[in-house]
């Protein structure tokens, strides 16, 4: 179970979000961490997961980012924390001799996950259609309620768990297709797992944060993707970024 805190502003005009109201939980059977959610052309939300049972990454939909339901598997490589996301900017000058022909065969998205090492693979995907009908659904869930010790005790230092199973009706819509162009490549050379993207909308670039996996553990710096089509490759470059560009990519995703 993966259950998300969705966090609002206590003032509009608070651009960094230094004070936040929790609005509830957003509870998914994604097991570990899900994929970034994206909007597709229909306007529903939708995220990838890692629970197995139908061969591939399972997919999930919502319409309002906090009630979620299952939509059903993609053909996608199931692993531990996938990402999926829309193809980054081509390798500086990796596009120079491409042909009009070679440019419109590009992949358009790029999925990551693993059971060791991070694997990446590129490929052509179309989302699904949401559904008009509905199914019921359900699945287990454990989640963390926090209580105080005492009365008085307003740091809620007691923490209870509480099982159970979640159901409800869905629309039954489809998973969308996915094309995969090339084989599997190790992320950043290998020694990876549970890396992690986000989008920088200022710079209009996509960022990697990644775990090495070397004995004692090690968090990389953030880093740049890029995707060269002469190696088929999703390249990692290191970026230097100053805190005052952290802050403005930051305030950006909550205008």
């Amino acid at each position: 179970m993966y259950i998300k805190i969705i966090g609002l502003p206590r003032q509009s005009r608070d651009k960094h979000r230094e004070r936040r109201e929790k609005d509830g939980c957003v509870s998914l059977g994604t097991g570990d961490d899900p994929s970034t959610a994206w909007k597709t052309a229909d306007g529903e939300w939708r995220l990838i997961g890692n629970q197995g049972g139908g061969g591939g990454a399972p997919i999930y939909g919502s319409k309002d980012f906090k009630s979620w339901y299952k939509i059903g598997f993609t053909t996608l490589t199931l692993g531990d924390c996938p990402t999926f996301f829309p193809l980054p900017s081509l390798t500086p000058g990796s596009s120079d001799r491409l042909t009009a022909e070679q440019r419109g065969a590009l992949p358009n998205w790029v999925h990551k996950a693993g059971s060791g090492n991070d694997q990446v693979q590129v490929g052509t995907w179309t989302d699904g259609k949401p559904g008009e009908k509905t199914v019921f659904w359900s699945h287990l869930y454990t989640k963390a309620i926090i209580l105080p010790r005492q009365a008085r005790d307003k740091h809620r230092e007691t923490t209870q768990t509480q099982s159970g199973v979640f159901s409800g009706r869905a629309p039954q819509g489809t998973p969308g297709t996915w094309v995969q162009q090339g084989g599997s490549t190790p992320l950043d050379n290998g020694k990876t797992h549970a890396s992690k993207d986000f989008w920088d909308p200022v710079k209009k670039r996509r960022i990697m944060w990644v775990w090495g996996t070397l004995p004692n553990g090690i968090q990389t710096v953030p880093r740049d993707m890029t995707y060269d089509p002469r190696t088929n490759k999703i390249n990692c470059k290191e970026k230097r970024l100053s805190l005052s560009h952290s802050l403005v990519s930051l305030s950006a995703f909550f205008p």
